[in-house]
């Protein structure tokens, strides 16, 4: 049943500015779209003392509204202003807009447009007409623009929520982010714990990575190297997840769905999702989950990089000594095997992918110190020197630096450390980082935008407020190792070292992640939740800004970089694959160095069938283009059956398959019509992919 009268009250305004004593007056009103008949309400000249965290009560601040057969729109506007000076100060305003007819109350908490205070706006139905057929969607926003705030669902669709978090595993204990007034009663889907158990060598065995690589659909890896987005969380049990559309938002993603590339999926709780760079930097993608409804309504929203797969070559060492005991001691050599070692990177690796990167063999064959090949990237350097028990830990221990190569990550297999029987790895050299202002850190990294990097808060999922500029210390170089050990380095460029110690404890743990964390510091990155304490600020500066868990690092147990049980540390998130992937260290390449670039020539562009294929040509071209016999198209192929002279389906003849084909690309390009007619737009469409 419709609303004849709505009920609009301003219940409380709560404090977030950092207010002290000041004077704080509001203005509502109720307008009318689209005659824009305007009805004042409240008490304006209502003064309050408001300070930060207060809650003010606005009692008896409402209107009742007759809904008028003309109204197509109602909306809710509360503005705010402190007194400061002759024309005081903006605090920003608040609006509901409801679309007619509108079938249900509303509850909403809703933050200014200024981000200094949250208002409670409580829609109730007072009168109904039982006549009335099943309305539309109500859009609820801060302010004209905003991204912050989802659709509401009027009439029998009931009201959902879905939540695609990319922190893996999720933080279900911490209410990141918060859940929206009016789902929170809903049932929830059950909680899947998503970690990966020991010995997973799949590589995009975690969902939701910070990266999108760029991957052949064609490759066949694929299916274990394309990203898989997830949905972690949706309200209420019941969802059909069936009426759920994935929408590519930027044009360098596409979805991988039954055999052909699409902008547009509908239904299913996970989509595979590839990247499509322009070039070779990385950039920013999004995806949209929408509900197939009326104005397909925002459900969610996913954000992580696009770019293509980087390696890092690795060299690892297992140290051994020939002298049997030292000071008395019986001297202990590590037993680690090098398929131990294997298993330990293929599992790291897992990790490590999230950020679109992979560790492989060194392909430079050259062997130092001694240094015996036993698999691809793997040695044992026996020495009459203890370099391996009970090693002092101190700057210039030399296991690191046996048979190393600059600009490779050299990995030193020891025994154990003194004093340090719990120790699994430790990064040693980092030759490679820029330096910051500050001793021992590198130049901040800053990442703005919504969803924020690992959802600190405010996240700019609803009900948050919008993403703010998220600020992540990085480290900078470690000293230059002492001129007197250059000789033992392995190919003796000692300003290049990129180095880690991995002890026999660390190499032999099932599920140890240390070897991806103490290459995470290689690379630049601080710990993140400062040991794992929750009330704690991250080392890396990457804390909450705002919420409950204000000022305490996020992800705190769930991230690579910090101390904690593996089962759950295996996430890396946006702003940390920024760093990751920019590092000297990284290369484009998994086998060959880097040869001079070569020079490309301008793209030739290539011919487009003209819009409503005038011409026999157009008609076969736009066949050809459809199965891929041409290529161009990043949808597609399509089967055009066994018609035409080569049994393809390429005959000159736009007949119903053919019209079916363009149909089909019209979806999975998204945007478009699906009418099976090629006309202007789809002809854009075919140049837009065909020539970029």
């Amino acid at each position: 049943m419709a609303a004849t009268e709505i009920l609009a009250q301003v219940v409380t305004v709560d404090v977030l500015d950092k207010a002290n004593f000041s004077e704080w007056s509001f203005k509502a009103n109720v307008r009318r779209l689209p005659s824009g008949t305007t009805k004042a309400f409240g008490k304006p000249g209502d003064v309050w003392e408001a300070n930060e965290g207060d809650t003010l009560d606005l009692s008896g601040w409402d209107a009742t509204v007759a809904i008028k057969p003309k109204d197509k729109k109602i909306e809710i506007n509360l503005k705010g202003s402190e007194k400061k000076g002759f024309f005081g100060k903006d605090l920003g305003s608040v609006k509901v807009t409801l679309n007619t007819p509108i079938y249900h109350g509303y509850d909403l908490t809703l933050v200014s447009s200024r981000k200094l205070f949250a208002a409670r706006i409580k829609v109730t139905i007072t009168a109904e007409d039982t006549a009335t057929a099943p309305g539309s969607i109500s859009t609820v926003t801060s302010a004209p623009g905003s991204s912050s705030y989802s659709t509401i669902h009027d009439g029998v669709l009931e009201k959902k929520m879905v939540h695609i978090c990319p922190v893996i595993p999720v933080p279900w204990t911490t209410g990141i982010p918060p859940i929206a007034k009016g789902v929170e009663s809903l049932p929830a889907s059950d909680q899947e714990n998503l970690a990966i158990a020991a010995g997973t060598t799949k590589p995009n065995a975690l969902v939701n990575p910070s990266l999108l690589p760029a991957i052949d659909p064609g490759d066949p890896e694929f299916d274990n190297l394309c990203a898989r987005i997830y949905i972690t969380q949706y309200r209420p049990k019941t969802l059909d997840l069936n009426k759920l559309v994935w929408v590519a938002k930027t044009d360098n993603i596409r979805f991988f769905d039954g055999g052909r590339n699409k902008k547009e999926v509908r239904g299913g709780r996970e989509v595979k999702a590839y990247g499509i760079p322009k070039g070779n930097a990385d950039e920013e993608g999004v995806i949209e989950v929408r509900w197939d409804g009326e104005g397909k309504p925002l459900l969610a929203v996913y954000r992580a990089w696009v770019g293509k797969p980087k390696y890092v070559w690795t060299r690892a060492n297992i140290l051994r000594s020939s002298k049997g005991s030292e000071g008395g001691i019986p001297l202990l050599n590590p037993t680690t095997t090098p398929a131990q070692i294997k298993a330990q990177i293929a599992y790291n690796n897992v990790m490590f992918w999230q950020a679109g990167l992979k560790m492989v063999p060194d392909p430079v064959k050259t062997c130092y110190n001694g240094a015996v090949p036993k698999d691809d990237g793997i040695f044992v350097i026996t020495t009459a020197e203890n370099y391996t028990f009970n090693r002092a830990d101190t700057p210039d221990m030399v296991a690191p630096i046996l048979n190393q190569r600059g600009g490779v990550f050299n990995v030193a297999y020891i025994h154990t450390v003194t004093g340090q029987p719990n120790l699994n790895g430790e990064a040693m050299d980092m030759r490679l980082l820029a330096a910051g202002a500050a001793p021992g850190y590198g130049p901040p990294v800053t990442l703005g935008g919504s969803p924020s990097t690992s959802w600190v808060q405010p996240t700019g999922v609803y009900p948050d407020s919008d993403g703010v500029d998220i600020t992540m210390k990085t480290f900078g170089p470690t000293d230059v190792r002492d001129a007197a050990q250059k000789d033992l380095a392995g190919d003796k460029q000692i300003d290049k070292i990129c180095s880690c110690i991995m002890t026999q404890q660390g190499a032999t743990l099932p599920g140890s992640i240390t070897l991806v964390h103490e290459l995470g510091h290689v690379l630049g990155l601080h710990h993140r939740g400062c040991g794992g304490q929750e009330v704690q600020h991250s080392t890396d500066g990457v804390d909450h800004l705002a919420g409950p868990w204000k000022n305490t690092g996020h992800p705190w147990v769930q991230n690579v970089m910090t101390y904690g049980p593996n089962t759950s540390r295996q996430d890396f998130d946006m702003i940390q694959a920024r760093v990751l992937r920019r590092h000297a260290l990284v290369r484009d390449s998994a086998t060959e160095p880097p040869g001079p670039a070569p020079v490309v020539p301008p793209k030739e562009k290539q011919p487009v069938p003209a819009p409503w294929l005038p011409t026999k040509a157009d008609k076969i071209l736009v066949q050809e283009y459809l199965i891929w016999k041409k290529k161009g198209l990043k949808c597609g192929p399509y089967d055009l059956g066994d018609y035409g002279p080569d049994g393809d389906g390429v005959d000159g003849i736009v007949g119903p398959v053919t019209r079916g084909a363009v149909k089909e690309f019209q979806r999975d390009h998204g945007g478009l019509k699906a009418d099976g007619s090629y006309g202007p737009k789809t002809a854009e469409a075919f140049d837009q992919e065909i020539n970029g």
